[in-house]
């Protein structure tokens, strides 16, 4: 169809032209000008036009798979069929109107706290509106540590932005103890691995018959520990859309800062922002992401995500179409890994469970109290609310509640999926509880992950 369109519109835009510099030129026109200009012309643009596009086609487009090749089959088959893994959940942290400890959190959602009329936020009559306000005192908004007084993008940043940096900040700053120990790990494993050579070579202990004076259990259990140290912290931070770069720069800049104060060197960290949109679903983007992380066996990641909207200005624009919207700010961090990097330091470990098989998992009778976490907000998504009910009761899961944590964001619901995900691994590491993360989008894909701190259990589902 858009070829049919682009050949009139060729023919019409090129007679036009024609026409109009033979009226104003008045030049003598035969049959043979008319037929070349008006018809030849705009056939041989359209031609070459139509070619071009078929070489590129062509050299950009992959030879797509013969169906009746079955010796590609079982590679397919490998790629669709996904292993149940397991991650490692080293610590989480939550910013919310309702504190950052996980209990009150947890009996805000069971009592279905509704947000509260805001101390500053009003609509066009003068009336205040519903919100879900972090406490953020004025020192920490107007006295941005991590600038220096040359640094002028603290002007030039949104109002937005600077509450989501002092968010993302005090998310840092709950595991600053972790990132410390992590920091000081990381730097002692990779000086080890530099460690300079003997200048003469030295017969190894072990074929020499003294393997046992000279390298005791404890040393190979240190090296052990040494070489599950990860190699670099990946930060995936998911923010909100902006036509400001100066804006990104900002909360880089304050993660790379306190970064450094917590002992890391700059390439022992990489900042990745993801902006997040309407068009782009965050639980299909943290459900590719657990896929990568759990085949990375070489760095541990850090998961953070804000969003802030308390401000006048863009109230005012959001409301005059939408009276009932509740605007909110919340922030989340989740430290995470692959299994195989365990640090010996951090002691309150818990696990989630990617891809689980649903089956074994509703015989299972927790002894433990049991939660489902999802990250919707049942005002919003009304449309969402059956088919989630209607699943959770074919697992037939042992299950004390249904939370909705999308509530804690309200309107603001872009950041609810990794909000979700890490107020689940917060339940399961601080108050040992296992649960489910049920998200569903808007295409009705269901993801169920599991939380829980029993290895034993894991391991058998793993079998």
């Amino acid at each position: 169809m858009r070829w049919i369109i682009y050949f009139f519109a060729l023919f019409i835009i090129i007679d036009v032209v024609v026409i109009a510099y033979w009226r104003d030129s008045q030049a003598n026109t035969t049959l043979s000008n008319i037929l070349v200009y008006l018809l030849v012309l705009p056939l041989g643009i359209f031609g070459i036009s139509y070619l071009v596009r078929l070489i590129y086609k062509k050299q950009n487009n992959p030879i797509k798979p013969d169906p009746n090749n079955h010796s590609e089959t079982p590679a397919l088959a490998e790629q669709v069929e996904q292993k149940t893994t397991y991650l490692r959940i080293h610590a989480a942290t939550l910013q919310t109107s309702e504190g950052e400890d996980i209990t009150e959190i947890l009996d805000a959602l069971k009592q279905y706290k509704t947000a509260q009329l805001d101390s500053q936020l009003v609509n066009a009559s003068g009336v205040h509106i519903l919100s879900r306000r972090i406490d953020l005192s004025e020192d920490e908004l107007e006295h941005l540590s991590w600038f220096n007084d040359t640094d002028s993008s603290a002007s030039d940043t949104l109002a937005r932005f600077k509450r989501i940096a002092v968010i993302v900040q005090r998310l840092l700053q709950n595991m600053d103890l972790q990132l410390c120990l992590l920091s000081q790990g990381m730097t002692q494993a990779a000086q080890w691995h530099v460690r300079p050579e003997f200048e003469q070579p030295i017969l190894h202990p072990a074929w020499n018959g003294q393997r046992d004076e000279h390298i005791t259990q404890h040393t190979e259990q240190v090296i052990h520990q040494i070489q599950q140290w990860p190699v670099q912290v990946k930060i995936h931070c998911f923010l909100p859309p902006s036509p400001n770069t100066q804006d990104y720069e900002l909360i880089r800049h304050t993660i790379d800062s306190l970064l450094q104060q917590f002992g890391f060197s700059v390439d022992q960290f990489l900042f990745l922002p993801v902006v997040l949109s309407p068009a782009l679903s965050q639980q299909d983007l943290l459900h590719d992401l657990l896929q990568q992380i759990k085949q990375d066996e070489k760095n541990i990641h850090l998961i953070l995500g804000a969003d802030s909207l308390i401000d006048q200005d863009e109230v005012d624009e959001i409301i005059w179409e939408k009276p009932d919207y509740i605007t909110a700010e919340a922030g989340y961090g989740l430290l995470i890994s692959n299994f195989k990097i365990n640090i010996s330091d951090y002691e309150d470990s818990g696990y989630i469970l990617v891809n689980p098989d649903e089956k074994k998992l509703t015989l299972k009778t927790p002894e433990k109290s049991s939660l489902i976490v999802s990250a919707f907000n049942p005002l919003i998504h009304t449309h969402q609310i059956k088919p989630l009910l209607s699943y959770l009761s074919q697992l037939e899961l042992n299950s004390d509640e249904l939370l909705f944590a999308g509530t804690l964001l309200e309107s603001v619901s872009d950041q609810a999926s990794g909000l979700a995900l890490t107020f689940s691994a917060a339940l399961t590491q601080q108050l040992d509880i296992e649960n489910h993360l049920f998200l569903m989008n808007e295409d009705q894909k269901n993801y169920s992950w599991f939380f829980t701190k029993d290895l034993d259990f894991l391991e058998t589902s793993n079998e």
